[in-house]
């Protein structure tokens, strides 16, 4: 199951009880606090909407930064990118984080504010799923998150980071303006309304 919390706060959990919850936010930050309890957390950037490890239940093992970590048995990439598209000097670094679940492989893109490189496609890999900004402003816009995807090839993206009735204060934009700019022969799916 995976589950979009707000923001880039997702949780990836399996039957037999495994979770995985990527980017925490604080508690007063607008959006419903995540009700899983998971083994693992991952934090793409040290930004408060992204970091509030402590607004997570249980005791999870916290894991930030590039390079390869090991945690409840699954293994975890951390590819270095950055929060914007000048090398990190507006908005610091940001942690592509790919791993593998049920089968899934999975990247969660954190704060991407720039388009990947080759080496950094190196070192992601193959996806099935992957989790992708869309808002603007603080990271890829629409224009560039379907430039993303291309160069992804994923089988299935989430996109996350964007303005919605909980979060109108921040300046992104809404889903529709990613919807607008994704090629025709895109299969898009849209789940149940819900609050956010």
């Amino acid at each position: 199951t995976l589950r979009w919390w707000g923001q880039a706060c997702t949780s990836f959990s399996t039957t037999d009880g495994k979770c995985v919850l990527v980017d925490p936010f604080p508690a007063d930050f607008g959006y419903q606090a995540p009700t899983v309890q998971p083994q693992v957390c991952l934090v793409t950037h040290e930004h408060a909407d992204h970091n509030s490890v402590g607004n997570v239940k249980g005791k999870p093992q916290v894991i930030r930064g590039a390079g390869t970590h090991e945690a409840d048995g699954l293994k975890f990439t951390g590819v270095a990118t950055f929060h914007d598209d000048r090398q990190g000097a507006k908005r610091g670094p940001n942690t592509v984080f790919v791993w593998e679940l049920a089968g899934l492989r999975v990247a969660h893109l954190g704060d991407l504010g720039h388009p990947l490189t080759r080496q950094q496609l190196r070192e992601i890999g193959e996806v099935d799923v992957a989790m992708v900004p869309v808002g603007g402003f603080y990271t890829l816009d629409a224009k560039q998150a379907v430039e993303v995807c291309k160069q992804l090839a994923a089988k299935v993206v989430i996109p996350m980071h964007y303005k919605t009735k909980a979060l109108s204060r921040l300046p992104i934009a809404p889903l529709d303006e990613f919807l607008k700019v994704v090629p025709g022969d895109w299969t898009v799916e849209k789940p149940a309304a819900t609050s956010v």
